[in-house]
């Protein structure tokens, strides 16, 4: 894991070198600011900000969530707001993810940006209690209770909670039930509506609540001049798959093509076919369909991932498939029925002796699925292979006539 030193200016696009680093989330990204003066003497003091003016705030400022679902954090706050009486806030650090490395490198450099957000959060709903919510990552633990020590905001106890690995572990219905009964599995309660100890609960990925500790220091219209019009703001990728150090974060602040990204972390390591955008539960893209700039508000948990020629797109999907299909809570009919079922297709409709009614199937059996979980698991699952078979057209038909283009044999993603 490592943060991009060169982002403050690769992608600057409009303004200064030094404008843009002074609105920037990581500034000096590489630095870990472990000592609470030294973080003061980069980002400034914390305002004194009023609820109204926290939730005023988030409205102006266009941030959204950036754990994945993109959701208004203004209106996450306000539907917490309506429900009256106590809160309870999450900062949510799990990372589920397998090849993401943003959140675990923004609590391992910025721990005291988290805190400030989730600070601000709870004063903004009234909450006394704060958990920082992390699965077993020692070097994470110790940089947080580092910065505890330091740092202990007024009227909250904070404390951090320790969650199994595990892909659907972060969801955020169960990390709420991790915290109320020891098991991360997700449920069909919304945590506004009943969270920890049955108490309304704001769930937040740890990168929202940094950049909503950022904003209250640098203003709305400054965190908007970053990012694009659709989508407001900096944010912070991880760079995977064949590429020159994987596991590279480095901050988009403003919408530049990927090629221009993975060249200013020192490029892909060979030509690059396509890319998988947003997590194993994203979407593979032709790397023409991303000439024109940066995906937007689509880069879902904020990795992008270079498959490279020589490498299989559908194995890799395959592969892919078969992790979250092995990841499932196993709780509702897509996921203890409709995913094994597809992952039984695809050898056959995927594979170099095609089946054209397994082909079928496995398209009738993703548009059964979508739609239907407890949650979205199966959903972005099925999505990810169909973006596969879209992408991978050229593959499928080597593929219908048993052949295949790979010519390497080690896997592209971690899986």
């Amino acid at each position: 894991m490592s943060i991009g030193v060169s982002q403050e200016t690769a992608f600057a696009g409009a303004g200064s070198s030094s404008e843009i680093a002074a609105v920037s989330l990581l500034r000096n990204g590489s630095t870990y600011l472990w000592d609470l003066k030294a973080h003061r003497e980069l980002y400034g003091d914390l305002p004194d900000l009023s609820g109204d003016e926290i939730v005023t705030m988030a409205r102006d400022a266009g941030l959204t969530g950036r754990g994945g679902a993109g959701f208004p954090t203004h209106l996450k706050l306000a539907a917490v707001l309506a429900k009256g009486g106590p809160a309870v806030v999450v900062a949510n650090g799990s990372e589920s993810e397998p090849a993401s490395q943003k959140d675990k490198a923004l609590m391992l450099h910025r721990p005291f940006l988290v805190i400030e957000g989730a600070w601000l959060v709870a004063r903004t709903i009234s909450a006394s209690r704060i958990y920082l919510y992390t699965h077993n990552y020692r070097h994470i633990h110790a940089s947080l209770q580092r910065a505890l020590a330091q740092l202990r905001p007024p009227g909250v106890s904070i404390e951090i909670a320790t969650g199994p690995d595990g892909y659907v572990s972060g969801e955020s219905s169960a990390v709420v039930s991790f915290l109320n009964r020891g098991v991360a599995l997700p449920t069909f309660t919304r945590p506004i509506d009943q969270g920890v100890g049955g108490l309304p609960t704001a769930v937040f990925n740890v990168e929202t609540l940094a950049h909503l500790a950022n904003i209250a220091r640098i203003g709305s219209l400054a965190f908007r001049t970053l990012g694009s019009s659709t989508a407001p703001g900096s944010r912070l990728l991880t760079l995977s798959g064949t590429v020159f150090s994987p596991g590279t974060v480095v901050e988009l602040l403003h919408p530049s093509p990927i090629a221009e990204v993975l060249m200013a972390a020192g490029g892909a390591t060979d030509k690059p076919v396509a890319y998988l955008i947003g997590g194993y539960g994203g979407r593979f893209t032709p790397p023409m369909a991303l000439l024109g700039g940066e995906p937007g508000g689509s880069l879902g948990c904020g990795l992008v991932g270079v498959i490279p020629e020589g490498a299989c797109g559908l194995e890799e999907a395959c592969r892919l498939f078969d992790y979250l299909a092995s990841q499932s809570a196993r709780q509702c009919g897509p996921c203890r029925f409709g995913l094994p079922a597809l992952q039984g297709k695809l050898p056959a409709a995927l594979g170099v002796r095609p089946i054209r009614r397994a082909e079928r199937a496995v398209t009738r059996l993703s548009h059964e699925i979508a739609g239907r979980g407890g949650c979205s698991h199966p959903d972005a699952a099925t999505a990810m292979l169909q973006s596969a078979i879209a992408t991978f057209g050229e593959e499928l038909d080597l593929h219908r006539n048993g052949g295949c283009s790979a010519t390497r044999s080690q896997p592209v993603f971690k899986a």
